[in-house]
């Protein structure tokens, strides 16, 4: 609530005299024990890691801190989950995407997050970073941990995807050698922005935290429960997708050359060489999707196979379950922890930039105006 809300609300009560100032105080200490103080929260920052780990096994925390002035001070922590790290590994495909969006509370630091894509072109999270910038070092020491947590031995095998972020490309180059790079993240961060409503930046560090890991809980859980809906052997969105093909499919006229090969002329005068076998179209969208192109469905039409029997295994419903399967076990409450604050964090020194502060964010260009 703002100050000017405020005294609307009291116009006619003893609070109509309040002052900005007084109203500013009290909200401040009111957030304070909704929320938690920055400090206490970074003093109980290892005891949190030491639950999670408890009650989800197998998975990794790190954090990272210095010694300033004798005190140990916060700089990053990496938090990658069992249930994300399974199915990932089990049930997506071989690409991962980086992206990274500010902190607006008392540090104002950096969360960097990598995510893959599931059987339902949908991203799933694997691994997250709050730090305190985003550099060359950071992506690194982030990086270079995922690589050993993913237990990838031949990164030539993955595609990394980025949109170019501050010394991502030379790190991806160098941590993941050999791997395929991709710039355009619009797609991805898109998704990512709308199945991800990320609005927990400006809460203290635990809370932030709390609010991605009850996020996660539930995501895994609805998941697994939408498959019940299904219809059909893969998800509405890869339906979609085949849907769309349909059209263009409807408009081709197929002359077939051999048992699996043919030749699908387009109105436009445009020619393709399909071959069903090596499930193959001059295209390319074929074999760069797994999903037949509109050209390849006119030849599977007139070859009289089925449409799924075409359809890339990593898109089909057995896949997706295996992505969603792990369960992200719940954790109890501070006054049930067995000892905290025993190895207190400081936090970081907090950081306050030149010129005055923006209070409207730069808006991406597919979004909407505000309202």
């Amino acid at each position: 609530m703002k100050y000017k809300t405020f005294i609307e609300m009291t116009t006619k009560t003893k609070y109509s005299h309040v002052s900005n100032w007084l109203f500013h105080r009290a909200k401040a200490k009111e957030k304070i024990l909704l929320e938690g103080s920055v400090s206490e929260q970074y003093a109980i920052l290892e005891d949190y890691c030491k639950i999670i780990l408890a009650t989800n096994p197998s998975s990794t925390t790190i954090i990272k801190s210095n010694m300033v002035e004798g005190k140990m001070t916060f700089e990053r922590l990496y938090i990658y989950l069992k249930s994300c790290k399974e199915g990932f590994r089990s049930g997506c495909r071989p690409l991962i995407g980086l992206d990274g969006c500010f902190l607006k509370g008392y540090c104002k630091g950096l969360f960097l997050a990598a995510v893959g894509i599931d059987a339902t072109n949908s991203t799933h999270p694997i691994a997250y970073v709050v730090c305190e910038k985003e550099n060359t070092n950071t992506w690194s020491w982030f990086l270079n941990i995922l690589k050993e947590d993913l237990d990838i031995y031949r990164p030539s095998q993955f595609a990394m995807m980025s949109d170019r972020q501050k010394g991502l490309e030379n790190v991806i180059a160098f941590v993941f050698e050999g791997a395929e790079g991709r710039n355009c993240l619009r797609h991805l961060h898109s998704n990512f922005k709308k199945d991800h409503p990320f609005d927990a930046r400006d809460k203290p560090i635990i809370t932030l935290l709390e609010k991605i890991r009850y996020w996660l809980m539930s995501q895994f859980f609805n998941k697994r429960e939408s498959v019940n809906k299904w219809i059909h052997p893969m998800g509405k969105r890869i339906l979609q997708v085949v849907e769309k093909n349909d059209n263009i499919a409807k408009i081709c006229l197929t002359t077939r050359a051999a048992t699996y090969q043919f030749q699908v002329d387009f109105p436009n005068n445009e020619s393709f060489d399909v071959y069903l076998q090596k499930r193959t179209c001059s295209c390319r969208r074929f074999q760069l999707t797994g999903i037949p192109c509109g050209h390849a469905l006119a030849a599977i039409w007139t070859s009289g196979a089925e449409i799924m029997d075409y359809i890339h295994e990593c898109y089909k419903k057995e896949i997706f379950l295996i992505a969603c399967a792990g369960i992200l076990y719940p954790m109890p409450s501070l006054e049930q922890w067995p000892e905290t604050s025993l190895n207190p964090i400081y936090p970081p020194f907090e950081i306050n930039l030149p010129r005055r502060p923006k209070k409207a964010r730069r808006r991406e260009s597919n979004e909407p105006p505000p309202m």
